[in-house]
């Protein structure tokens, strides 16, 4: 009995001098925005506007001859609208690359935990893989959304945090 109750208190002190041996899972999720961004693809940029909820992105284009084009994309549809045309397609797989489907998806991976994570300066840094391919995401310390890379296929989202 003795022997027992030396060995819980040997564990309850090694507990107590070495808290951060234990498990720490700290829970990563980006909530809903409205962001400024520029969006980067080989030699095109532009800026837009990001509106994110977990279930939708909606992206517009606010500069160059593309600016008043409205791209939104949710788990299974894509949509672009301009000047009153509508151009839908149910066919995800299909329309890899756009913006939107890249930010959704990279956004679901991070908050879903279906990534690796590690500790930047300054923030947190994502590598996963989703519908769009492979993704590096960069978040603040604030857990705001930073930069969103696809480097396969020449894509970076950064975004303005003022």
């Amino acid at each position: 009995m003795k022997s027992r109750i030396t060995l819980f208190c040997a564990v309850l002190v090694l507990m107590l001098l070495f808290p951060s041996c234990a498990a720490q899972t700290e829970e990563i999720t980006v909530s809903d925005f409205v962001k400024e961004a520029v969006v980067k693809w080989n030699d095109f940029s532009y800026n837009c506007t990001v509106q994110y909820n977990s279930s939708n992105v909606t992206v517009t284009v606010n500069s160059s001859n593309a600016a008043g084009v409205v791209m939104e994309y949710n788990s299974n549809n894509f949509m672009i609208s301009y000047g009153g045309m509508i151009y839908e397609n149910s066919n995800a797989d299909a329309l890899t690359g756009n913006p939107a489907q890249a930010i959704f998806g990279a956004l679901e991976a991070v908050n879903s935990g279906n990534c690796s994570k590690k500790h930047i300066e300054g923030g947190i840094e994502f590598k996963g893989n989703c519908l769009a391919g492979d993704f590096v995401c960069s978040l603040n310390e604030d857990k705001s959304v930073k930069v969103i890379e696809y480097p396969d296929k020449n894509l970076y989202i950064e975004f303005k945090n003022a």
